[in-house]
């Protein structure tokens, strides 16, 4: 019943759509010109009832009721109940414009009240001069960087994180006006941004005495145009630390290096091979987080022995190079939101790892699985990255599956062009049905499988 009702009510999938692309009007257009008869779109996840999203679909159903009335009296001479309820069916079918419309429409006062919620955490920062703030963006590793400076830092401090990914303006202001107490002595922020100037402005006003910047990469090519402006977005953070204050950043970044001498404040590199320390993690990739994260807690009074202690209680940030072993099988979930750099540090990983719960040293020759949708968000690189990415997959997989109609095509180009055979290569609708085929193909005595990144719902 509710599959049907779906058919003809899609408003509410398309709002959830809406919500996924962060309400971006020029992203939902594009999908709704891409993809105008989907429906049931609610698979992964589901739409989240937020003040904005009940608002949009109030909104949006009245302007829809209240332009069937019109048209009804207007081409009917009066209210014909029918004819009322099949323009309000036709409507439907065009949701997206009203959603778009009813943002529009709500733009102002939905403005008015993000800045103000940006001036309240402004001006609650301002009473409390003694608080230490850390910043940390970057085209990865973000979430992971900021939970090891947590896991360091908690026993010390009162230390306040921005929860989850949660990375824009009015998420950092509502994790201060709401988690921030009198007696905070550390509030780490992660920083995201997907348009140059959108990080200076955050800057301005949440004031950070350090900050740190994990590397550059093609993520959200799309939106930022190329590299370049993906990396002068991303050092508008160096840039707007005061003279007195600390930029962490990357060594082994080459663009990173180069913009470093742009910044007016002291600069400290992580990434130089000088570390000495054993994680309870696997993969050499969470060296390079902990050293940013290590640095900036000496700069915030930890002694080398406090952090080698404290790291002894690292846990992976879920879904990101997350390691779980199930029925005899490895599993490395890299689920969330991979890009073509951070892929090579996974693929390294799958390379390296035996596949035994107990150990994560050289391989023993396990099975490779890699089970993957590609990479979106490349614009007009899309094809020739996805193309490298998955010829870098074919060099360390034994079984490739490809997840999806989204990058299918340039995937499976790219496995010819690496000679990987046909028959190790496979194709799956869903990352649920991937599962299902890793099932299948996996030999006895197990393997190890690498989720590779997993499509939102608007990807197909």
């Amino acid at each position: 019943m509710m599959r049907y009702l779906k058919l003809l009510f899609p408003l509410p999938d398309h709002l959830y759509i809406f919500q996924l692309l962060e309400y971006n009007s020029r992203e939902f257009l594009f999908w709704f010109i891409r993809y105008p008869f989907k429906r049931n779109l609610q698979r992964k996840n589901r739409l989240i009832l937020t003040q904005k999203s009940i608002s949009l679909l109030i909104l949006s159903n009245l302007l829809m009721v209240f332009l069937a009335v019109w048209f009804n009296i207007l081409f009917f001479r009066g209210l014909d109940l029918p004819v009322l309820v099949l323009f309000i069916l036709y409507f439907q079918l065009l949701s997206p414009f009203f959603l778009m419309l009813s943002q529009l429409l709500l733009f102002p006062l939905e403005n008015y009240s993000k800045q103000q919620k940006i001036a309240a955490a402004r001006l609650k920062l301002s009473g409390m001069p003694k608080l230490k703030i850390i910043a940390i963006t970057g085209s990865f590793a973000k979430t992971s960087t900021k939970d090891m400076l947590y896991t360091l830092l908690w026993k010390k401090y009162r230390v306040v994180k921005t929860p989850k990914s949660y990375n824009n303006p009015l998420s950092i202001a509502q994790t201060i006006l709401e988690l921030v107490k009198k007696n905070t002595q550390v509030l780490i922020v992660e920083v995201g941004a997907y348009r140059k100037g959108e990080i200076r402005k955050v800057v301005s006003w949440l004031k950070p005495g350090i900050g740190i910047i994990t590397g550059i990469a093609p993520q959200h090519l799309e939106r930022f145009g190329s590299l370049e402006n993906i990396a002068r977005a991303k050092f508008e953070l160096a840039e707007g630390l005061p003279k007195n204050g600390t930029a962490i950043l990357n060594w082994q970044n080459e663009t990173i290096k180069k913009m470093a001498k742009k910044v007016r404040c002291r600069i400290i590199f992580f990434g130089k091979p000088n570390l000495q320390i054993d994680l309870p993690l696997a993969g050499e990739h969470h060296l390079q987080n902990f050293s940013a994260a290590a640095l900036a807690a000496l700069e915030l009074g930890l002694s080398p022995a406090e952090i080698k202690e404290r790291s002894k209680q690292f846990l992976p940030t879920p879904h990101r190079l997350e390691i779980k072993h199930q029925n005899g099988l490895t599993i490395i979930d890299n689920s969330y939101n991979t890009n073509f750099e951070s892929s090579k540090i996974s693929f390294k990983l799958l390379k390296d790892i035996s596949g035994k719960p107990a150990s994560a040293k050289a391989s023993a020759g396990k099975q490779k699985i890699i089970i993957t949708p590609g990479l979106i968000e490349l614009g007009s690189q899309s094809q020739k990255i996805n193309r490298e990415f998955i010829i870098n997959a074919a060099k360390v997989a034994d079984e490739i599956i490809i997840v999806g109609e989204c990058n299918q095509k340039d995937l499976l180009a790219g496995l010819v062009d690496a000679k990987f055979p046909k028959d190790k290569t496979h194709i799956a609708q869903d990352l649920q049905h991937g599962i299902q085929l890793l099932g299948k193909i996996t030999k006895r005595g197990g393997g190890v499988a690498l989720i590779e990144n997993d499509l939102p719902d608007q990807y197909f």
